[in-house]
């Protein structure tokens, strides 16, 4: 057993040790240099540590001690059993959930960002933690202050235009204050130019102060703390990186823009379109490009969602969560987009033969009586043709 204690203790302090490396590393910088990374950084470190260590140890109890040929007698209590592990980790996802959502919505930056990437990963992100994440998808907070969007607009077209620029209303006769739109780097607001840059309605990216800045010093961070609790994953982070921060130079983005429209349209244009930006009026900071009719694909989709579920007499969530509970059961399995796509059209074509057929006679007949109208079935967005479109424009982004 003196062995046994001796190992264990090893294998403890060199977790320890090596954590403890990394925020001694942050406090030896922050007193070197008093910059905003590194001081986010620190923040990381003191609040995510503790969390990692209490996970790591139901870890080291389960998968270390349990399987891995440590001879501890289970009186002892320190073994668990995966039911036990799986116990240990809810209560844990239960204490440390909203805590760490707190500090995610108080530090933004690449932390939101983040939580935004893991909203989508149902399978792998705890639900405890999913449920918060999955609001970060439509509540980014908002980085800069009333006002501040404007004016940082106004500067980069005063140095964009020079002396042709005089006040901000010769270029947009309409400005919203309030976003349509607000993302971890910055705000999207709408826009209308003046008929000297030809009148059209137009949305505008405004990057906020400093915010390339804090990204880089949050990624950093996010890489340093893989490489301690998950070093599969620091590699993936670290080609992340490098196309993340591609996003900062907003006048790169608007001639990636010009060439994807001449590349894709003349193939998609019936299926797809792409906003025109104003390169005159671009800068690092601001992009100016039209502004395209429609509602974004996650509110429409869930539109029609809410006109199925009326129909049939409930609600939508309580469709949502039937739908959720078949998946779960095995009763929905996953097909390819285009199997998708085939078995939506089929049902939407069925639909239409019963209204045909069966729904409108009827109602044509009853209604004499019941005073009640024929009302056509909703039909299914058919996502499976929306993301196989989706997919082959990607696709010939990247390879054509």
């Amino acid at each position: 057993m003196g062995f046994l204690t001796y190992g264990l203790l090893a294998k403890a302090a060199a977790v320890t040790t090596t954590a403890v490396a990394s925020v001694g590393t942050a406090v030896i910088a922050i007193r070197a240099n008093h910059d905003e990374g590194t001081q986010r950084s620190l923040t990381f470190w003191w609040h995510c540590l503790p969390v990692y260590l209490e996970y790591r140890a139901v870890q080291f109890r389960n998968k270390d001690l349990g399987v891995r040929g440590y001879d501890v007698p289970k009186w002892t209590g320190l073994v668990l059993d995966d039911d036990a592990a799986d116990e240990k980790y809810a209560k844990l996802h239960d204490k440390h959930a909203l805590p760490i959502r707190d500090l995610v919505l108080k530090m933004r930056g690449f932390y939101f960002k983040n939580a935004q990437l893991l909203s989508t990963r149902d399978d792998f992100v705890p639900s405890a933690y999913l449920q918060w994440c999955k609001q970060t998808q439509d509540a980014a907070p908002c980085e800069m202050a009333v006002g501040e969007a404007k004016e940082i607009v106004t500067e980069a077209l005063r140095n964009k235009l020079g002396d042709e620029f005089t006040k901000f209303e010769d270029v947009f006769v309409s400005w919203d204050e309030i976003p349509i739109g607000v993302a971890s780097i910055g705000t999207v607001h709408a826009a209308t130019l003046s008929t000297k840059y030809g009148g059209a309605d137009v949305v505008i990216k405004v990057q906020a102060p400093g915010i390339e800045r804090r990204f880089r010093a949050d990624i950093k961070t996010c890489i340093d703390f893989c490489k301690l609790a998950m070093p599969q994953h620091a590699p993936p982070l670290r080609e992340i990186e490098k196309q993340f921060l591609t996003e900062f130079d907003y006048q790169v983005e608007a001639q990636n823009l010009l060439e994807v429209r001449a590349h894709l349209l003349p193939r998609w244009q019936s299926k797809i379109d792409i906003p025109t930006p104003f390169p005159e009026l671009c800068t690092k900071e601001v992009l100016v490009m039209t502004k395209l009719p429609g509602k974004k694909m996650v509110d429409g989709l869930r539109d029609r969602l809410g006109k199925v579920a009326r129909f049939r007499g409930t609600t939508l969530d309580e469709l949502e969560k039937k739908q959720r509970e078949k998946i779960v059961s095995g009763v929905l399995r996953e097909k390819d987009v285009d199997a998708e796509a085939v078995s939506t059209e089929r049902t939407n074509l069925t639909l239409g033969f019963v209204d045909a057929l069966v729904r409108r006679p009827y109602y044509l007949v009853t209604g004499l009586v019941t005073g009640k109208t024929y009302e056509p079935s909703p039909r299914l967005i058919n996502m499976g043709a929306v993301l196989k479109t989706l997919l082959d424009v990607h696709a010939e982004e990247i390879f054509v």
